[in-house]
Order: C-alpha cells, then sequence, then structure tokens
C-alpha cells in the first residue's frame, strides 16, 4: 500500500509542477504589451527630496560661472572602464545602480569637474563611490552634516578638494611614463 501512495504522490506532484509550469511558462511568452495598451506609470511627484533641493541650491549660488551643476548622476556616466579590463561587466554591475547627488561640470565641455555627494546612511555605497571616484582621479566630496553652511564655505570645500585631487596622483586616464 505504501509504494501506491508513493508512487501516486510522484505523479500527482509531476502533474502539479507541469501545471505550473505551463502557467508560468504562458506568462512569460506573452506579448510585452497589446496595441494600445498603455504603461500604468505616472510622473514623480519630486525630482529631489527637500534637502537634495535645498543643497543643491546652494551649490548653484556658491559655485560661480563657467560650471553647470547636475543632480542625480549615474556614477557610470561620470568614470568609465576600458572594454579590455578583466570582469569589466562584473565591475560595471556594481557600479551601475550607484549615482552622485550632484556633478560640476565645465560648462563648454561638459567635462565632470567634481562629484559631490549628501551624507548618507549606507556608508558602504559611500566607501565605493568614493573608491571608483579616486581610483579614476576624480575630486570627490562628501559634504559634512550641516543644514547650513556660512556664506563662500561650500566653495571653499569645493574648491580645496579639487586643488587636492589635482596635487594627488595622477588620473588613471593620464598615461604614467615609467623611467
Amino acid at each position: 500500500m505504501v509504494p501506491f501512495l508513493m508512487s501516486v504522490s510522484f505523479v500527482l506532484g509531476i502533474v502539479i509542477a507541469s501545471v505550473l509550469w505551463k502557467g508560468e511558462f504562458t506568462r512569460l511568452n506573452k506579448p510585452k504589451r497589446t496595441k494600445g495598451e498603455r504603461y500604468p506609470f505616472r510622473r514623480g511627484e519630486r525630482l529631489m527630496s527637500e534637502q537634495e533641493q535645498a543643497m543643491y541650491q546652494t551649490i548653484q549660488r556658491e559655485m560661480g560661472n563657467g560650471n553647470l551643476l547636475f543632480p542625480k548622476v549615474r556614477l557610470t556616466e561620470v568614470v568609465d572602464l576600458p572594454k579590455s579590463v578583466d570582469r569589466r561587466d562584473f565591475l560595471m554591475n556594481l557600479v551601475g545602480s550607484k549615482s552622485l547627488d550632484f556633478v560640476i561640470c565645465d560648462e563648454q565641455k561638459l567635462t565632470p569637474i567634481i562629484g559631490i555627494q549628501l551624507p548618507k546612511r549606507n556608508d558602504a555605497d559611500v566607501d565605493l563611490i568614493a573608491e571608483v571616484m579616486d581610483s579614476a582621479g576624480m575630486p570627490f566630496l562628501v559634504l559634512p552634516n550641516k543644514r547650513a553652511f556660512e556664506p563662500g564655505e561650500l566653495n571653499e570645500l569645493i574648491r580645496e578638494t579639487v586643488r587636492r585631487r589635482r596635487r594627488a596622483a595622477p588620473a588613471a586616464t593620464e598615461p604614467v611614463v615609467e623611467e
């Protein structure tokens, strides 16, 4: 009797699994959308949080002429990996979802000058971004956790960060001449 029940249970399990598989399979093979069907997206309420917007306006006021300020820039738009790098896909996936809160760019060429990050709870993300920016030779500033900056204070922080980076080791994109 026990072997019979085991056989029936086995067959019943296969039937149930195949029905579930068939349902899953047909769901995967459905057309992406029918003609005339609209996507269910709607416009977001805000591009930036209140804190981000306040800091955007502060940086905008202090950064001076000849530069443009961009919010929420994907890290992969600021740094690049040569196609020949080992584990390129892994590295691009590692940083692909990361973004900088702000990037200041040269107004003429739109060349990134510095990446700026607000203080975050997730230090691991900030540490990863800092390592990537450093390896690319890009200045990176994590702003102090302050409600307000004195006039000129933020501008000086940005300028000092850029100066320090220029005095540091050359960027990864610059040729290194070995003697």
